[in-house]
């Protein structure tokens, strides 16, 4: 196992293209979080559960393992617009 040292002040690009940058990770985790809040923010006014039709959604998620990459905006879209909603709210 190999150990990775802790990154430079000047940090270097990635050397392998499945490595993210710091710069985009940041993004991402900053563009997450804020779904998140905004998830949080709403459990108040949303229904205890929505698990109606639920045996469905879980068939359509089902696919094979992908080729190439999906934008991460489009994860995020399809996590917070179709899948959380579809959860227990036990707020």
């Amino acid at each position: 196992m190999s150990r990775r040292s802790e990154p430079s002040a000047a940090s270097e690009p990635p050397t392998h293209p499945l490595e993210l940058s710091d710069e985009t990770m940041r993004a991402m985790v900053s563009r997450a979080t804020d779904a998140i809040l905004a998830h949080l923010r709403g459990l108040d006014a949303a229904p205890m559960h929505r698990t109606r039709g639920g045996r469905k959604l879980a068939r359509s998620l089902r696919e094979p393992l992908p080729e190439h990459g999906v934008a991460f905006e489009a994860l995020l879209a399809q996590l917070f617009q179709r899948v959380i909603p579809a959860s227990l709210n036990t707020a």
